[in-house]
């Protein structure tokens, strides 16, 4: 379960924030969108397996209730359906 403090920073963060995991109920509960959605926003573009920002992006690790500014290539892991 997330800290009330986590949750409350969440929900104040000024920029986008995504998720690269497999798929989470919480993100979604939370609008934290998938990275796959950042080339969508027009934040990102994807190349094969890899997402290139275009601007810093914000990953947000729900397990270790940390957000990773991004500005290089990252692995994008694909969702599956839950």
């Amino acid at each position: 379960m997330l800290s009330k403090t986590f949750i409350q920073e969440l929900r104040t963060f000024s920029k986008p924030l995504f998720y690269n995991t497999k798929g989470s109920k919480e993100a979604y509960q939370l609008n934290i969108k998938h990275l796959s959605f950042a080339s969508n926003m027009g934040l990102a573009f994807k190349v094969g397996e890899y997402i290139y920002p275009k601007e810093a992006l914000y990953i947000v690790d729900l397990e270790n209730e940390k957000i990773e500014k991004i500005e290089d290539k990252i692995k994008l892991v694909a969702l599956e359906s839950l």
